[in-house]
């Protein structure tokens, strides 16, 4: 499929829950956990083509409301992005899409909640541009940016960046999401 060529239906991928914290890759394929209900667990991540010359994002789900309200600050954008920029320089040009998050994992929960966005919106992605990365390099590219998330963590722990707390916020202080994608923006540079 050139990437003139749009399929003709919204494209739809889940990344399900889970545990182990063994990579993006692993943690989505070998640990994946799911309710015995058979309901989702997990993100669900939908393209369609938009109006307009830049990624556009629309949030759902039962914890989209505890996503920021900013596009920018979102790690779906940011994986939107790095698709792009990582599709150009193998010539292959991509134009930029509506992407609905139905975020059904909720944030800090130990589910791999950042890894099944990354997952999910990744694989899409390559879905709908047929395939312009391979399995493996699209794999390279979600541990890329699920290291980017592990560097947030690591410098929280440190202390290195107070965080807002429940009682708002300190004079000074930076949310989890000010930090990831100032990482993110430094390792773009």
């Amino acid at each position: 499929m050139s990437t003139d060529q749009v399929p003709a239906s919204p494209l739809t991928v889940y990344a399900p829950a889970s545990i182990g914290n063994l990579s993006v890759g692993f943690d989505a394929l070998g640990l994946a956990l799911a309710p015995m209900t058979g309901a989702f667990l997990g993100d669900l991540v939908r393209l369609t083509p938009c109006e307009g010359d830049d990624w556009q994002l629309e949030l759902t789900g039962p914890f989209a409301d505890d996503l920021p309200p900013d596009p920018e600050d979102n790690i779906v954008i940011a994986c939107c992005r790095a698709y792009q920029e990582t599709t150009a320089e193998r010539g292959v040009a991509v134009t930029p899409l509506q992407v609905r998050l139905d975020k059904r994992l909720p944030i800090g929960s130990g589910l791999g909640s950042s890894a099944s966005s990354i997952v999910a919106t990744l694989e899409a992605l390559n879905r709908w541009h047929d395939h312009p990365l391979s399995t493996l390099d699209n794999f390279r590219l979600m541990a890329k940016l699920d290291r980017l998330e592990n560097m947030l963590k690591a410098a929280m722990a440190s202390g290195r960046y107070p965080l807002k707390g429940p009682g708002g916020a300190r004079k000074g202080a930076v949310t989890a999401v000010d930090v990831v994608f100032d990482v993110i923006k430094r390792s773009h540079k």
